[in-house]
């Protein structure tokens, strides 16, 4: 009797295409199991680490575990940890996260903030000790220039972000309704365009009134120089990072300040107690960095509950009226050339307190503006939109390039991609092979790889693979992932194993694709690496164990018959090490007539050779098989199906009889 085999199927797993053909060699439903050149074999189990200092529960897709080149971080909607990883227990310590909105940043006051919540994962831009993560509501920026601190921005729109080589940044989908709001960007161009070098005005004209949006991208300079550029608006302005002089400005404690005559309040301000003129006072000996003499100083200060009375400021013997009202300040003076104690002298009627006071060196003759436009002029550093219209969602380094992933806008504008090619020192633009310019991503998780191909769902469900020549490739399966769209999924690389994990958190379920095809896993991880010889992630909802496969149907043609030929299924065969009465299970599906709705058989049990014996007839059929544990199994190595044909009228008894037994044994 023929023999039909399925080994090409295992082998291959989901069918990409629902419009396959009955007999083609995939499954309709491929669960539990992975398909790999010797069959249908367990997935590789992702572990979970032990937790000290985390107690938090995943949900898809937080939090995300991250390992950088010099940092590991766990990363949850609005905590961020560093990790230290071990052989035991894990440790996760909460990263404190400083607000660095409204010029905070260029000041050395820190106050602790909340990062916002949202439900888009992080991308993380790695520059080893110095790391940004970034989504649409928010930017946190590490760098060893602020003291290993992380700040944190809202103020400037930075949708993604990537390292390119190690040393070179790249950010991108901004609002130019946001961009620079505390610099005034329009003003800052205007202000230096006459001076601007020519090659450079050309740029400064095609950013627009309003600076770079939605779909635009920022290209920085080799070693990073300009990482801080987005968040400091001193950087922008005058081309320095400048630190701040005082010690604990911020007075998160009372280190570092004389108050004889004034109150501490134990979190943030000095408040002074009339009736006395005493300097709230910061030692030359006790400033981070000494004033000096004749020195221009930019000086912020808030002053509180004031009703009566004023401040002076007294720095080298010159004394400068600062106050009287309530407010946040911002004034430049020059210091005098006594004694460069730090000195805020109250009269004896003021009744309010002070706080977040900040001094920082104001430069003469800044060189922001020449050091920028330096870099524009070589194309070390400058602004590009991309070709097509919605935002930029992900931007991801393939060999030589930077892919820009763009996805539909708010507006209904549409995505794309464009390959951002590194020619000397600039990026110029290449579409993808074999796609063009007009498909986008389904959103910004739904990218994934590393430098050699990347792996991406397009904004219709369909999956694309795309290699360093910029190739790209249909995989297909758009009957599963198009029902992912309205949905922010994941992907993540197993490079041990060359495996895709692509993770949709609504439901949430996970499937793993790799060179032979495609399945769905039991595991839901928001993010997984290869550590201690395994993989390591973190999963959202419990494991689910169980296998079930079910064939694409196949009729008399798959062993040589034709069309109106029945078929009669005497024996499934199954190549496997188990063949525990309480493990695999088999039931065949089919119909007398096509069009009709399946009927199942009886459910079988594997002999002890593996084979699940029917006698059962069919004009189409198709394979369902269980198992309730893929941790007992080794999978299945090969499949067939014992099968007799019947012709017209030998076939014509099947017909006409009632429904046939499901199965014998």
């Amino acid at each position: 009797m023929p023999i039909l085999s399925l080994d090409e199927a295992i082998r291959k797993g989901f069918r990409p295409d629902d419009k396959m053909p009955v007999g083609a060699q995939a499954f309709s439903t491929f669960t539990g199991l992975r398909p790999m050149p010797f069959g249908a074999k367990p997935p590789e189990i992702i572990g979970t680490p032990t937790w000290s200092g985390y107690a938090g529960s995943p949900n898809h897709p937080f939090p995300q575990l991250i390992r950088g080149r010099a940092v590991t971080l766990l990363c949850d909607d609005n905590v961020i940890y560093r990790v230290t990883e071990s052989s035991g227990t894990w440790t996760a310590t909460v990263i404190t996260i400083y607000d660095g909105d409204d010029g905070n940043f260029d000041h050395g006051y820190r106050v602790a903030s909340t990062i916002p919540s949202s439900t888009e994962p992080w991308h993380f831009i790695d520059m080893y000790s110095s790391w940004m993560l970034v989504r649409s509501n928010c930017t946190i920026l590490n760098t060893g220039q602020i003291s290993g601190q992380a700040y944190h921005t809202n103020d400037v729109t930075i949708r993604t972000g990537c390292d390119f080589r190690e040393s070179r940044m790249l950010l991108g989908g901004f609002e130019s309704s946001d961009i620079y709001t505390n610099a005034d960007w329009n003003a800052y161009w205007i202000t230096h365009y006459a001076n601007a070098p020519t090659g450079v005005k050309a740029t400064i004209d095609a950013l627009g009134a309003n600076g770079p949006g939605n779909n635009w991208v920022q290209y920085g300079s080799i070693g990073g120089g300009d990482l801080l550029w987005f968040m400091s608006v001193d950087l922008m302005q005058r081309g320095v990072l400048n630190k701040d002089r005082l010690a604990n400005g911020y007075m998160g404690t009372d280190s570092g300040w004389t108050f004889t005559g004034w109150t501490y309040d134990g979190s943030s301000k000095f408040t002074h107690n009339t009736g006395n003129t005493s300097p709230l006072l910061q030692t030359v000996a006790n400033q981070d960095f000494p004033l000096v003499v004749s020195t221009k100083y930019r000086i912020k200060y808030t002053v509180s509950g004031a009703t009566t009375g004023d401040l002076l400021l007294d720095i080298g013997t010159l004394a400068v009226f600062i106050a009287s009202t309530n407010g946040t300040f911002d004034i430049e003076v020059t210091s005098g050339t006594g004694t460069m104690d730090f000195q805020i002298i109250p009269s004896s009627t003021f009744d309010g307190a002070i706080s977040a006071v900040s001094v920082q060196t104001q430069p003469d003759d800044p060189f922001g503006t020449d050091y920028f436009f330096d870099l524009m002029q070589r194309n070390e550093f400058g602004f590009t939109p991309m070709p097509y219209q919605g935002d930029v969602a992900c931007l991801k380094p393939l060999g030589n390039a930077v892919i820009s992933y763009g996805m539909e806008s708010s507006s209904g504008k549409n995505g794309g991609i464009a390959a951002l090619r590194a020619h000397d020192k600039f990026f110029g633009q290449s579409p993808p092979v074999n796609l063009g310019w007009g498909v986008g991503v389904l959103s910004r998780g739904a990218v994934g790889g590393d430098e050699a191909h990347h792996l991406f769902i397009d904004e219709t469900g369909e999956l694309w693979m795309m290699t360093p020549d910029l190739a790209c490739e249909r995989l297909g399966y758009q009957e599963i992932f198009e029902n992912w769209i309205g949905e922010d999924p994941t992907i993540s690389y197993d490079p041990q194993y060359n495996e895709f994990w692509l993770t949709s958190g609504t439901t949430p379920e996970t499937y793993i694709l790799n060179r032979n095809g495609l399945c769905k896993a039991g595991q839901n991880p928001t993010s997984v690496f290869i550590a201690q010889g395994g993989l390591i992630g973190m999963l959202d909802g419990a494991t689910n164990d169980a296998i079930e496969l079910i064939s694409i149907p196949f009729d008399a043609t798959a062993v040589g018959g034709t069309r109106r030929d029945f078929l009669v299924i005497h024996g499934v065969m199954v190549g496997t090490t188990d063949v525990d009465a309480s493990g695999w299970s088999i039931v065949v599906q089919y119909r007398m007539n096509i069009g009709e709705d399946w009927t199942d058989s009886d459910a079988v049990s594997l002999d002890p050779r593996g084979v699940a014996r029917f006698n059962l007839p069919a004009v189409e059929a198709r394979l369902k098989i269980t198992h309730p544990d893929v941790t007992d199994t080794n999978g299945i190595d090969t499949l067939h199906v014992d099968i007799e044909l019947n012709g017209k009228a030998g076939s014509r008894h099947w017909h006409d009889a009632a429904a046939p037994g499901a199965a014998t044994v």
